[in-house]
């Protein structure tokens, strides 16, 4: 009897044991290997780490956090400052969390930088993007200096400045851009483009006629491929085909009626040499942005699926899947926006992915709109702007119905509808 409830409390024990050393084991592995097309992005594969369907991946970058919660073991990084960085992941697993970490090697630096112009207010911006391991000194031409990993600047009065970067390591590496700048007094002038670009040819197409606000008779459009002009006049198109896989920095200038640059544009654009590592898992997307170039359109139409996937976007750590049509996204914040899409296969894999960093602008002005019903009346209604600030035009839309052009009422009164259902109301500055 005794030798029994011994050998019942031992296997009690025992599996107890089991049953937390089962509880709390769990190890986080990853392998960093360059991209075969981009050797400055790194992909990440965590799948050794033998989580769950439930594990979350934490990801940091030289002590910080680059994602959180990731549902996937897959991730990409992309890095624009050479020397060594240290990847660190933390996996979470019920109760259970490990760490491990691994160091790259990212060679180059380039203080090269791109300007967006909104008649004084010019952006800058560098061209491969910010590290936190990296210091940015601004010098804007007329005295006036700046450190940050972007710059911004109102210029006083119009004239021709030369901009500086200066872009200083910590492995040492050390480098300075400077571009000369003609700086325009004109306010009626907005350069935008949309453009396509096939992924598997490389050509490339920019059309500026829908969204850029210039004097139509008296304009000019110079097109820059990686600071070298390619076409030049009154052309508001421009085509040209990629050759080589790389980044490549797509700008517009639209000179004023002075024939001054009165506004810029650019776009970065990767293409990947027309390489299709699986031609049934390929991810694909384009980016457009909106008129005040604080949001892009994302189309990922494409994109080849394989049977029974989907596609997983990753905007800035957020991950949702793809709605299966364009759509516009927006961000809380200006500045680089890291986005990613990963082609998923049946069993929740994913099979390729790819990254496109994009910069978006801090919004030029507001829309604000507040809407009252008018004294004396069941179905009149006053649509008052005057909240948007110091707009110089006001257009009015009824159910997406132009109602009136850009017009210098901030208020309107309105009779919708003469049976009261649903309408929408919408106000562009």
């Amino acid at each position: 009897m005794k030798k029994n409830l011994l050998s019942h409390f031992l296997f009690g024990i025992m599996l107890l044991l089991s049953q937390i050393s089962e509880a709390q084991i769990c190890t986080a592995c990853f392998t960093a290997t360059p991209d075969s097309n981009n050797s400055t992005v790194i992909n990440l594969d965590a799948s050794c780490s033998n989580g769950s369907a439930n594990a979350v991946y934490d990801w940091y970058v030289d002590g910080v956090p680059y994602l959180s919660f990731f549902p996937l073991p897959y991730f990409q990084i992309p890095f624009y400052i050479s020397g060594q960085h240290t990847i660190q992941l933390f996996i979470h697993d019920g109760a259970c969390t490990d760490s491990a970490d691994q160091i790259v090697n990212i060679a180059g630096c380039n203080a090269g930088f791109t300007t967006n112009q909104f008649g004084g207010l010019v952006y800058f911006y560098p061209n491969y993007g910010w590290s936190s391991s990296a210091t940015y000194s601004w010098d804007y031409g007329d005295g006036t200096t700046s450190s940050g990993s972007s710059g911004s600047h109102t210029y006083a009065a119009p004239g021709t400045y030369t901009v500086c970067c200066i872009l200083n390591t910590v492995s040492g590496c050390s480098d300075t851009s400077c571009q000369v700048i003609n700086v325009s007094s004109a306010t009626n002038c907005n350069a935008n483009f949309i453009y396509n670009l096939n992924p598997f040819t490389g050509d490339f197409l920019a059309d500026a006629s829908f969204l850029s606000f210039y004097n139509v008779n008296n304009y000019s459009m110079d097109w820059y491929v990686n600071g070298s002009l390619n076409q030049s006049g009154s052309l508001t198109s421009f085509n040209t085909t990629l050759s080589t896989i790389g980044l490549y920095e797509v700008k517009l200038v639209l000179s004023d009626t002075n024939m001054i640059p009165c506004d810029s544009m650019s776009e970065m654009i990767y293409w990947n040499g027309g390489i299709v590592n699986n031609p049934l898992c390929h991810p694909c997307f384009s980016t457009n942005f909106n008129p005040t170039l604080d949001s892009i359109f994302l189309d990922a139409s494409c994109s080849v699926i394989p049977a029974g996937g989907y596609l997983l976007w990753n905007i800035n750590g957020i991950t949702f899947p793809d709605p299966g049509v364009g759509f516009m996204q927006g961000f809380p914040t200006w500045g680089y926006q890291n986005v990613s899409l990963f082609a998923m296969d049946s069993n929740n894999v994913a099979c390729d992915s790819l990254f496109q960093p994009v910069y978006t602008y801090a919004p030029p002005c507001v829309a604000c709109l507040t809407v009252t019903q008018a004294a004396a009346s069941s179905s009149d209604y006053v649509f008052d702007g005057a909240c948007s600030g110091s707009a110089n035009s006001y257009s009015w839309f009824v159910d997406n119905v132009l109602l009136q052009p850009q017009v210098p009422l901030n208020s309107i009164t309105r009779l919708p509808r003469v049976a009261p259902i649903p309408f929408a109301f919408r106000l562009w500055t």
